[in-house]
């Protein structure tokens, strides 16, 4: 009937709303922690150079 309150057609539309912003919220946390793995800070001693002389590869900051 036009013009009628449809409260299930509103709950419905919060619900998928809400779907879509915790799937955004979880590849948003999935995906910082994937970058923060790949940049995490490593261990080892630098020479003059700042350099890390007894890793493999060797490499400066």
């Amino acid at each position: 009937m036009p013009g009628c309150f449809n409260a299930q057609g509103i709950i419905g539309q919060f619900f998928q709303q809400e779907e879509a912003i915790m799937t955004k919220l979880i590849a948003f946390l999935f995906a910082s922690m994937m970058i923060v793995g790949v940049a995490h800070a490593h261990s080892g001693g630098t020479d003059e150079n700042g350099c890390h002389a007894g890793s493999k590869p060797y490499h400066c900051h």
